[in-house]
């Protein structure tokens, strides 16, 4: 006998079944469409913002290459090799794609006992080329687009005590009145404490002696003491002691240290300059003469007056306070800075470029901030912010430089000392504000800490 309640049961199950697979496709099919429009809307939004990235925030010149400071497996960064091939286009390439000319090779020295890394920046491998045809060219190429004097390689040299190793005698006098004229310190010591009039002596080079005394008497300390405690005269006496076979040359420059030469403003005369255009000022300050430096301001050195050399436009218009940066001596700043007054600390020079421009410029971290610094605490609030906004020949504001630095906690300790003067909507000469600045540049953790800054995000 056949049971109808089962049949019928059985009957409303497959339809059942049946409506809920119809049912189940057409979720299926709304899903599918949400995924598809969901997709499709990605994909403008990425074309979008990759068109802003590349048109707006970079632009289609200066827009950095991710990869153009990478290093290769010999330690060195293509600018690096460029400057060691001493190869002027190849370096004007990589500066134009945004190298930065302040790295240092993580390569080891053959002849290094504790294979540490040689540490030579662009600088100084090109002044390690120093004899080789458009080498002058090349080191100055590298200077004007911010290469740092100060930079030290493993054994403590920097580029200005390699010039004695490295260049051709005809040459040197031309390297060193380059390089001191961009602010190299022409009295930094080694490891060993050696001046580059030490290494001199050692090396008893008597006419490199006779030339610096003549044309540089004025910015060399001969009154530093290496490790060993000699000033360059009682080394030359020392190593004469030591070899008999050297004692006469020894003793001829030791003669050539007893005569204390001219040095300028030490006769009283503040208005006195240099060969370079340096006013006797400026030369007590790159001679890190703190003694010197009190004596002329107390006697009434201008500090308005302007570094002036013929050959060199690019370089005037730089006070003595602009020298003090550049020599990297918080000391001398501060000295400065108590004689100053609010006009002092927002001079331009012939680049447009203020006192704190050139600081944020310094590659030193540490000694970047403490020169920094300094000069913000420098007048009052409307001081402070014009400092901070500024703008230079290329409409590029102190703010700007700093972002350049790529130093996420400078650029945080700005935000967070001087948020309410610090104007993120002015544009440089592209039309970049601060935080296009921050994204040409790659530098998208400093473009995010401006947008927190922005939305008032506490950081």
């Amino acid at each position: 006998m056949v049971d109808f309640n089962l049949y019928y049961t059985h009957k409303r199950r497959g339809k059942d079944m049946k409506l809920n697979k119809q049912f189940f496709s057409r979720k299926l099919m709304h899903f599918s469409a949400i995924i598809v429009v969901c997709g499709l809307l990605g994909i403008t939004y990425y074309s979008r913002a990759k068109y802003w990235y590349s048109n707006v925030a970079s632009g289609p010149v200066h827009k950095k290459n991710a990869h153009i400071d990478a290093y290769d497996s010999g330690g060195m960064t293509g600018l690096m090799r460029a400057a060691d091939s001493v190869d002027f286009d190849k370096v004007r390439w990589y500066l134009q794609q945004g190298a930065n000319p302040n790295l240092q090779s993580r390569d080891v020295h053959p002849d290094s006992v504790y294979k540490v890394p040689r540490k030579y920046s662009p600088l100084h491998y090109v002044i390690l080329r120093g004899s080789f045809n458009h080498a002058p060219e090349v080191m100055k190429l590298l200077l004007e687009n911010g290469a740092d004097t100060h930079l030290r390689d493993f054994n403590g040299n920097t580029p200005v005590q390699l010039i004695f190793f490295a260049v051709d005698g005809l040459y040197q006098e031309q390297y060193l009145t380059t390089l001191v004229q961009y602010g190299a310190n022409p009295n930094a010591q080694n490891n060993k404490g050696n001046a580059f009039t030490h290494e001199a002596v050692e090396n008893s080079n008597v006419g490199w002696i006779e030339w610096v005394r003549k044309d540089f008497n004025s910015l060399v300390n001969l009154n530093l003491k290496n490790k060993q405690g000699f000033t360059p005269m009682t080394y030359a006496q020392y190593l004469g002691q030591l070899d008999s076979a050297n004692r006469g040359s020894d003793e001829f420059t030791t003669n050539l240290f007893k005569n204390p030469g001219v040095i300028i403003g030490a006769d009283g005369n503040v208005n006195a300059r240099d060969f370079m255009g340096n006013t006797a000022l400026m030369c007590a300050i790159i001679r890190g003469d703190e003694a010197r430096v009190k004596i002329l301001l107390a006697k009434g050195a201008s500090l308005e007056a302007v570094i002036d050399p013929v050959d060199k436009p690019a370089l005037r218009g730089n006070t003595a306070l602009f020298v003090a940066i550049v020599q990297q001596r918080p000391a001398m700043v501060n000295l400065l800075l108590e004689k100053s007054t609010a006009l002092d600390v927002m001079k331009k020079n012939n680049q447009g470029n203020t006192p704190l421009h050139v600081a944020m410029r310094i590659a030193h971290s540490s000694m970047r901030r403490e020169i920094v610094d300094a000069l913000l605490k420098k007048g009052d609030e409307l001081v402070i912010m014009n400092q901070l906004n500024v703008q230079n020949n290329n409409g590029e504001t102190p703010f700007h430089a700093a972002i350049a630095t790529g130093d996420v906690n400078l650029v945080r300790h700005l935000l967070q000392e001087h948020r309410k003067n610090i104007d993120l909507t002015i544009r440089n000469k592209d039309y970049k504000n601060a935080e296009e600045i921050a994204y040409v540049l790659r530098y998208n953790h400093i473009a995010r800490l401006i947008q927190q800054y922005k939305i008032g995000y506490p950081f």
